[in-house]
Formats: structure tokens, C-alpha cells, sequence
């Protein structure tokens, strides 16, 4: 007969088990067997950022940290609170266990999903949160006052941020005035993020505000972020952006994306002289990687320098043939993608405005089109003269 003893694995094997299955199945095993509950926690804390979705798994969380003599805090390397708030109890609890644990804690990327609304449950979570000294990366969308002072009061040395500041409350219980001036340094990320000046390489921050221009040249406000390299403001609410004053806070940068809230089209021509004279009085890019942003938003901005690549979208809301060969002349960009094109687009002087010697450079030329649902011969016919390339067309 048979023998029918059950075979039995070895603590090798169920360990190199726990590499290739869910955490629920993690979980299982670690129930049947006490001598796994460390290498299980290894593998169900085995990701950048443990979710905590709602105040239940926030209590849920906390109990299993602490819990087994708190050693699973070495495996934590990241936190993402999903939830838009926590009850009052929750927050306070949640508070106490971070300032409690806050010399085991060593998280090196924080996401708050909904950050103003999660702080105020507990603003004493604000404190609790700047202790974390080992922060590399902070994502916060809706962040707001106190998710300012978070930024402002960390321990920590940024390499990246990802920020998305609130513009308005329902409750109208905060609400930025647009066209302004940031009088709090709330939304200016020179200000904001100078704890993290010599460390940040990698910033994008939505509904951004900056100082008025004077405070910087005046010498009030002198931070450097040498390491930046990587700048995203696609939601910049000064009305224009300064390019002598972004030059001089992020002298190495290499990308820019740029989008301005309610840009003056009809005062182009004045920002864009405004910059070409403060950059040869303060400071300069020597070289750009790559520029994404709408055509006016880089005609005005006017960086002295070559821009490698340049995206150039929403061609289809405002655009002028005149400032397209201009920033072209400036840039003599590589590569050139114009995004958001319509077909009435390749008539008048477009064809001329992409010719030699305004794109005489271009090694790669990229189209995204609006196509529509009518066709005709007219049609077609642009169409086709931008497909068969020109003779006369460098490239």
C-alpha cells in the first residue's frame, strides 16, 4: 500500500513560494505557520508604496506593524493614503503611531491622494509627517496650506515631487486669487521646496504661483536648485512665466514643460521682450533637452539658447505662423512634434513657416492631427502635400 504521509515542504521551499503568489495566499501561509510570519511580511510589504484606501485599512495597517515586535517596519518603503479623510479617532490614532514609531519609520516615498482634506482630520498630522526624514519622493494632489507646511517643515531631502496645489473649495473655505502674485509661498516652488534645494531633481506642480520677479533680483529670495534637471508647470496661474528668474533657481535644467493660465496673447511681444532683457542682465540656459508647452507659452518665455526637441501642443486653440518661425529661428530644434494640427492648418504660409531656413536643423519632424469626419478633395489635398514631402524640405 501506498504511503500516504503528506509531504512535507521545507521552510526554503515555502519561502520561494511566497515569491510567486498574492498576498492573500501570503497571508494563508502565514497563518498555518508561525516561522514564516517574518519572510511573509517581506514579501506582502514587497512594493514601492503599501495602499491604505480607507480608515479601515488604515487600523488594519497599524495593528500589523506593531505587532510581532514592530520588526516589519524595515520592510516598509512606501505609504499611499487613498482616502479623502479619516474620522477624527482614525487621524489621531494614525498621528500617534507615526510620531511613536517615527525612528522605525523609513519611507522613501509618500503619495497623499486627496492631501488637504486627509490633513485636516488631524492638522496635528502635519508634524507627524515632516519628522519622516528619509522621504525621497512626495506625490500630493489637492494639497493646499497645510500641505504646504508639510513640504516646508520636512526633515527630508527630496529627489522628486509630483504636487497638485488647490485652486478652489467648494465650501469656498480656500480659495486663490488667479493673476497674483503667491504673498504665502504656497504654490511658489522656489520657496516652497529650498529645504530640498540641494537635493530635488525632478519637480511637477499644477496651479503654480510665483513671486513677483523683484523679490528674486532684488536678492530677497536666492534659493538654487543645482540638481534639477526636470521642471513641469502645466498650470502656471502668474498670467507669464519669467525665464531669467527660472534660469537662476534651476541653472542645469534640461526639460521644461510649461502651460500658463490665461496668458495674455495680445502682450506676447512685451513678455517676450521683458525676458530677452532680464536674461542678459541676471541669468540663462546655455541648452535646453527638450521644451513642451503651446507655441505662445515659448514665444514669450524666449530662452536664449538651442531646445533640442520641442513639443509644441494645443496648435489647435491659438497659434501664429509668425511666432512659430520665430521660436524655431531661437530653438533650431532637432526634433519638432506639433500636436492638436487641423487640416487648415497646412494652408497660407505653414509650409513656407517649416521650410529651410527655419527648420533647416530638423532631423525628425512629428504631426498629431484633429481628423474629422468630412472629407473632400481640399482636404485631401493638404493633407497629401504634407505626406509627400516637398522636394525643397530638409529632411
Amino acid at each position: 500500500m501506498a504511503d500516504q504521509t503528506p509531504l512535507a515542504l521545507t521552510f526554503d521551499a515555502l519561502e520561494h513560494i511566497m515569491k510567486f503568489t498574492d498576498n492573500q495566499t501570503i497571508s494563508a501561509m502565514m497563518k498555518t505557520n508561525h516561522d514564516l510570519h517574518y519572510v511573509g511580511a517581506k514579501y506582502l510589504l514587497d512594493t514601492d508604496c503599501v495602499l491604505l484606501e480607507d480608515d479601515r485599512a488604515v487600523i488594519s495597517w497599524m495593528a500589523c506593524m506593531e505587532s510581532k515586535g514592530q520588526y516589519r517596519y524595515v520592510f516598509l518603503r512606501g505609504l499611499e493614503f487613498g482616502m479623502e479623510t479619516l474620522p477624527e479617532s482614525v487621524a489621531r490614532t494614525l498621528e500617534q503611531h507615526l510620531v511613536a514609531h517615527s525612528a522605525l519609520l523609513r519611507i522613501t516615498h509618500l503619495i497623499l491622494r486627496c492631501s488637504e482634506p486627509f490633513l485636516e482630520s488631524n492638522p496635528a498630522l502635519v508634524e507627524a509627517l515632516a519628522w519622516t526624514s528619509t522621504l525621497k519622493q512626495l506625490e500630493m494632489t489637492s494639497a493646499g496650506p497645510l500641505s504646504s507646511d508639510v513640504i516646508r517643515s520636512t526633515q527630508s531631502k527630496l529627489s522628486m515631487a509630483n504636487l497638485s496645489m488647490v485652486s478652489r473649495r467648494f465650501d469656498n473655505s480656500y480659495v486663490l486669487t488667479f493673476q497674483k502674485p503667491d504673498a504665502t509661498g504656497d504654490r511658489d516652488p522656489i520657496r516652497l521646496l529650498r529645504n530640498s534645494a540641494s537635493t530635488l531633481q525632478a519637480l511637477r506642480i499644477d496651479t503654480s504661483s510665483f513671486c513677483s520677479r523683484s523679490r528674486y533680483f532684488s536678492g530677497e529670495y536666492d534659493d538654487v536648485y543645482p540638481h534639477l534637471y526636470r521642471l513641469e508647470l502645466p498650470d502656471s496661474v502668474n498670467g507669464v512665466t519669467y525665464s531669467a528668474l527660472l534660469a537662476r533657481a534651476y541653472p542645469n535644467l534640461r526639460v521644461l514643460h510649461l502651460k500658463t493660465r490665461r496668458l495674455r496673447y495680445w502682450k506676447c511681444d512685451d513678455y517676450r521682450e521683458s525676458n530677452i532683457r532680464e536674461q542678459r542682465t541676471y541669468a540663462k540656459w546655455t541648452e535646453l533637452e527638450a521644451f513642451r508647452g503651446p507655441v505662445a507659452d515659448l514665444y514669450a518665455l524666449a530662452p536664449q539658447c538651442p531646445v533640442k526637441s520641442l513639443i509644441l501642443i494645443h496648435m489647435q486653440y491659438h497659434y501664429e505662423e509668425r511666432q512659430l518661425s520665430i521660436v524655431l529661428q531661437d530653438a533650431k530644434p532637432r526634433f519638432l512634434s506639433l500636436c492638436g494640427m487641423y487640416d487648415r492648418h497646412f494652408t497660407g504660409g505653414f509650409m513656407d513657416t517649416i521650410r529651410s531656413p527655419y527648420a533647416a536643423q530638423i532631423e525628425c519632424l512629428e504631426f498629431m492631427l484633429h481628423l474629422t469626419l468630412r472629407t473632400d478633395a481640399w482636404r485631401e489635398e493638404n493633407l497629401v502635400c504634407v505626406a509627400s514631402t516637398p522636394s525643397d524640405f530638409p529632411y
